[in-house]
């Protein structure tokens, strides 16, 4: 059953997955622990401020649904497809933030999940003689399953918690509007400690690994069609409801955490369920895309020339972002200073490989040659392995978003793809032709 598959293109063949189930795994992924989190740390901007925050987020991550349709495409994981525009070598530059991305990300998860479950289980049967590293290893060994067997083990989990959690959000706004005047709770003025610019700056920002991470997925996709509607529908949808109700529940309860929401809501074990497979749902895909990325990233050696094996790095991700969450990235502090080297190092990576893949290699599926792509002196080896174009635009991209990485009203995640993407188009034109006519 596990899956055999990591950096190799899928077959025509085996692309075979509809929407619904598409739709089932981005509704998994959508309804997380940390989207109730997120939302509830922005309304420190004020609820309405927040829920404008979201509409606008939520437009620019269009940009992952392009990595959806990437995928299903050409059929290619996300880190192998950026090899089209850096280079052989140049795969470096984009995998190991994505690696960085899934392991903090997992981390974070995991430590709202036994922070929650600490809380819930507390008020119902009392203080759970385990300590918090002990649950972090247990919590962290079961996420990873679905992911080290791969895929169709992710579909298959996806399929049996998706609609059960889409049952399970509805009884908790229920709760939420017969426990509380919500429209009362809302009105109330609060003190502002986060700027309306920052906030969006946040939510989009969390999200950059996606792009990659997005084609991961979508490689078994039927077609782009299906890849991009299903992505679109389960974020519009579900994702935005599970942000408005970390919204209202943090102000209605005066706290982020998710426990205390569930706490106050008293969804009892209902609460517990929802806390459990909400993490779950999200986590057993953030590492199953780090583990395709550090295949990615060590493939090409004589003794491994697919890379480390998936299942393998699957698990080497699983065990990273474990130890992240025992050095304490769940905090608001951590979580800044994560979306701030995502923006950094994934914001340039996105904009140059949506610029090469949709500008400069013209229509179609299946436009880059697979073979070539792990091929040293072939067609996208560009000087020395790596192309110093994308080199040149992605350093220019890193220095713009550490120099604005508090200017907030550029919103450097989304800014930064721009500028990089912009940039990247204009110089192979120009400078770097002659690597784009090899390259084509």
């Amino acid at each position: 059953m596990i899956e055999k598959r990591s950096v190799e293109r899928i077959p025509v063949s085996e692309r075979t997955t509809g929407f619904w189930a598409m739709f089932m795994l981005w509704t998994g992924f959508s309804i997380s622990v940390a989207r109730l989190w997120q939302g509830g740390a922005v309304t420190q901007t004020g609820f309405w401020y927040a829920v404008i925050a979201l509409a606008i987020s939520q437009i620019f991550w269009t940009y992952i649904a392009i990595g959806a349709v990437m995928g299903a495409s050409e059929g290619l994981p996300g880190t192998m497809i950026s090899r089209a525009s850096f280079g052989v070598r140049g795969r470096i530059i984009p995998s190991i933030p994505l690696i960085v991305a899934t392991i903090g990300w997992f981390g974070i998860q995991l430590g709202i999940t036994v922070s929650a479950l600490n809380h819930i289980i507390e008020k119902l049967y009392g203080t759970l003689p385990v300590s918090d590293e002990i649950q972090y290893v247990f919590w962290g060994i079961l996420m990873g399953i679905a992911s080290i067997y791969g895929y169709k083990a992710v579909m298959m989990f996806q399929k049996f918690v998706s609609p059960m959690l889409l049952l399970l959000i509805p009884w908790m706004i229920y709760k939420m509007f017969t426990h509380y005047d919500v429209a009362f709770e809302l009105s109330r003025p609060v003190v502002r400690t986060m700027g309306f610019f920052e906030a969006i700056t946040l939510l989009s920002g969390g999200v950059l690994a996606m792009v990659l991470a997005a084609a991961d997925s979508s490689r078994y996709s039927k077609s782009r069609a299906t890849a991009f509607s299903s992505f679109m529908t389960a974020t519009w949808f579900v994702g935005t409801v599970m942000f408005v109700i970390g919204m209202m529940g943090a102000v209605i309860v005066g706290n982020p955490d998710p426990a205390n929401i569930v706490d106050k809501l008293g969804l009892g074990l209902t609460g517990l369920l929802i806390v459990v497979f909400s993490a779950w749902s999200t986590n057993c895909l953030n590492p199953y895309w780090g583990g395709i990325a550090l295949s990615t990233l060590t493939t090409g050696g004589k003794r491994m020339p697919n890379g480390i094996p998936r299942a393998v790095s699957t698990a080497i991700v699983v065990i990273a972002g474990t130890v992240t969450t025992v050095l304490g990235i769940y905090s608001v502090p951590g979580f800044k200073a994560f979306v701030s080297i995502l923006a950094g190092t994934l914001g340039p990576v996105n904009g140059i490989i949506v610029a090469d893949y949709f500008f400069l290699r013209g229509k179609g599926t299946n436009k880059l040659d697979a073979a070539e792509l792990g091929k040293p002196g072939g067609k996208y080896w560009y000087l020395h392995g790596i192309n110093p174009v994308a080199l040149a635009v992605w350093t220019v991209g890193l220095t713009y978003s550490y120099i604005f990485r508090t200017t907030y009203v550029l919103i450097t995640p989304v800014s930064t793809q721009i500028l990089s993407g912009v940039l990247y188009f204009y110089l192979m034109k120009t400078a770097g032709k002659h690597y784009l006519k090899k390259s084509l």
